[in-house]
């Protein structure tokens, strides 16, 4: 052998190797051809990761146990939340396809309900939105709201990661904006006259280059308007 790359997957560990004998010609290997082969061996491990999300077998992960009250996410057998209050059953499973790890219930409306989650494979927290009456037609719109989402990568919308099935249900997983909802802030107590003009014009401005591209947000209100950190 002469150049050997582990495919070291980020949820997994080390799932494989690739491994390269000598070369036909006299010529030994250089500087650059053992940064390809580590390139493809990164590469290798992304796809098996992203083909382990997209396992079958996640359709049959029981649905998490969720706290009613305070809306913690517990393992499936939890049957008591911390709070003291007994559970009922999630929407979503405790972990999905062994690297989203549901946490909280964060946000709740007439058509879906808002979970956080912990990437456990990149170590950050995501929002995922699930549908509240799942159906064949809110199903649908919620892949459309994501690919136009996608789509746009405007600055003042959150980012999309990706769409996951569970259960033949679409779970929209998208960046998680950890400074709240107006919702929020207005709970809190009035406004300054300040922050009201701000946040209208950057909504407006928003809103304008939306339109300009021919789509209509058509719910806008405060549980739906978040803030960054």
């Amino acid at each position: 052998l002469r150049i050997m790359a582990a495919i070291n997957s980020p949820t997994f560990g080390c799932v494989g190797v690739i491994a390269l004998g000598p070369k036909v010609t006299d010529f030994e290997y250089t500087t650059d051809d053992c940064g390809f082969v580590s390139s493809v061996a990164s590469a290798a491990a992304l796809a098996f990761d992203s083909l382990r999300l997209r396992d079958r077998a996640a359709d049959f992960e029981i649905p998490a146990a969720e706290c009613p009250s305070c809306g913690l996410i517990h393992d499936g057998d939890t049957e008591t939340c911390t709070c003291g209050e007994l559970t009922q059953q999630a929407r979503v499973p405790y972990v999905l396809r062994g690297v989203f790890r549901f946490e909280r219930r964060i946000g709740k409306g007439g058509m879906g309900v808002v979970y956080r989650a912990a990437d456990l494979a990149l170590g950050r927290d995501v929002a995922v939105k699930v549908l509240a009456r799942p159906n064949d037609h809110a199903a649908d719109s919620l892949v459309k709201e994501a690919k136009a989402m996608a789509r746009i990568g405007d600055p003042q919308l959150a980012v999309v990661h990706g769409v996951e099935i569970w259960r033949g249900t679409p779970l929209l997983i998208q960046e998680f904006l950890s400074g709240g909802t107006l919702a929020d802030r207005i709970a809190n107590g009035p406004l300054d006259a300040a922050d009201v003009v701000r946040f209208g014009l950057t909504l407006s401005e928003l809103l304008v280059r939306l339109h300009a591209k021919g789509l209509a947000h058509g719910d806008i209100k405060p549980s739906n308007i978040g803030f960054s950190a």
